[in-house]
């Protein structure tokens, strides 16, 4: 029920983008709306494979998962951004002097979630919106399920503070050691800009990284593609995190941007399938 009534608020609050209401009606009625972003148009309600959707709204609405039950618990919460945002009608602003993350215990995941220790998937696929506010001049994870304090390392999605590059940090050996070949794609990002970043990482150890310059209207560089040397930990019992990663029993390398729409798969998304998430076109039937 809690669900319901926070996805009906979110659909109440952006009828002016239809013609009257009784299309909003109509997408209730579709499973209670669940796993549809509105204003993206993108609709994952068929699509089994996708095992998490935070739309990043305000309220509630900033850690509800709209497709599964992996809700976010509150460490420090963002700023709720009404300016500037990509879907819906607001974003997640994280602050790293504020130390805002959201979180997500591995025993609380649901079943097929990308690592997950008791059947999580070996393939991950991730697209978010992302706009950098500062370069802090350390590294800054966006998106996390990696603890290397605690020797629980699995994946991460960095913006590097030397380069200011987005890199896809892995976990091998267990956990217990990094892969020292972690790739990064080939053109830094902008501060006060969005990107769409898409990432893939397969269970041969094949990963993808795509990111969309929304500013410019183009690709941002090529996709950086590959294998890494080593396989990749994936049952680690490490928090799915945003805006942080974990450090044991705390949390370190904050982030310092704008989040909207992050959505996982439990499987590998074509490049098309990236593309169509970003223009809010996705349907899968």
């Amino acid at each position: 029920m809690k669900r319901v009534l926070i996805i009906l608020t979110l659909l109440l609050s952006s009828l002016s983008s239809y013609a009257d209401i009784d299309t909003a009606v109509g997408l209730l009625s579709v499973n209670e709306a669940i796993g549809v972003a509105i204003n993206s148009r993108n609709n994952f309600l068929a699509d089994s494979n996708c095992v998490g959707l935070w739309s990043l709204e305000t309220g509630a609405g900033q850690i509800v998962d709209t497709r599964g039950d992996n809700d976010f618990t509150i460490f420090d919460a963002p700023a709720e951004e009404t300016t500037y945002y990509k879907e819906w009608s607001a974003s997640a602003d994280f602050e790293t002097g504020d130390t805002d993350a959201l979180y997500i215990e591995d025993t609380d995941l649901d079943s097929g979630f990308p690592g997950k220790v008791s059947g999580g998937s070996a393939n991950l696929s991730i697209c978010l919106w992302f706009r950098p506010e500062s370069a802090t001049g350390d590294d800054e994870t966006i998106f996390s399920k990696y603890d290397p304090n605690g020797g629980n390392r699995s994946w991460r999605v960095k913006l590097e503070g030397d380069d200011g590059k987005i890199y896809l940090q892995t976990g091998k050996d267990s956990g217990t050691d990094f892969q020292t070949n972690s790739p990064a794609y080939g053109t830094a990002l902008t501060n006060a800009q969005w990107y769409h970043i898409g990432i893939t990482l397969d269970s041969s150890d094949n990963y993808r990284i795509r990111i969309w310059d929304d500013t410019v209207g183009d690709f941002l560089d090529f996709d950086a593609t590959g294998t890494f040397t080593d396989p990749v930990s994936w049952t680690e019992a490490s928090k799915v995190i945003l805006g942080a990663q974990q450090a044991d029993t705390s949390y370190s390398d904050w982030l310092d941007g704008m989040v909207d729409e992050v959505v996982v798969f439990k499987d590998i998304l074509t490049t098309d399938e990236i593309d169509e998430i970003r223009n809010g076109s996705y349907r899968k039937n």
